[in-house]
């Protein structure tokens, strides 16, 4: 990797670190069992319950999709139509650079696909708490 093409990876992952400065902290992944004193016991209507459970698996699927899969995504096509632009005839480079437009668009289709099928289970479980639609 040339240090050309290194600066600019970095450089375009710079709001990726930027984003995760502004991330919300208060509420952790599961928004229950919060004390009211540190350290101090959990109130009964505070704790946890397997509703909780299933909205943190909900809240760790979010961040997967939404803050580091598709961020990736997008680099990999940037990245795949600057080698596409960059190879210049060269059949190689420009095999390669659709390749990876392939693999990357086959990867978050498959990606998304299974964002929905479990999307769907959990409506299906649980009517009153999740739908597909938010």
């Amino acid at each position: 990797m040339t240090r050309r093409t290194l600066a600019l990876s970095l450089l375009l992952m710079l709001p990726l670190f930027a984003a995760a400065q502004t991330a919300k902290t208060t509420s952790g992944l599961v928004p229950c069992g919060i004390s009211p004193v540190p350290g101090g016991p959990v109130p009964l209507e505070q704790q946890c319950d397997f509703i909780d459970l299933m909205n943190g698996v909900q809240n760790v699927l979010n961040f997967i999709i939404y803050q580091l899969a598709t961020p990736i995504a997008v680099l990999m096509f940037a990245y795949a139509g600057f080698k596409l632009v960059w190879s210049q005839g060269d059949t190689g480079a420009e095999k390669e650079a659709r390749k990876i437009f392939t693999n990357t668009l086959i990867g978050y289709a498959v990606m998304l696909s299974a964002y929905l099928i479990i999307k769907l289970i959990f409506s299906l479980l649980f009517p009153d708490t999740y739908s597909l639609l938010n």
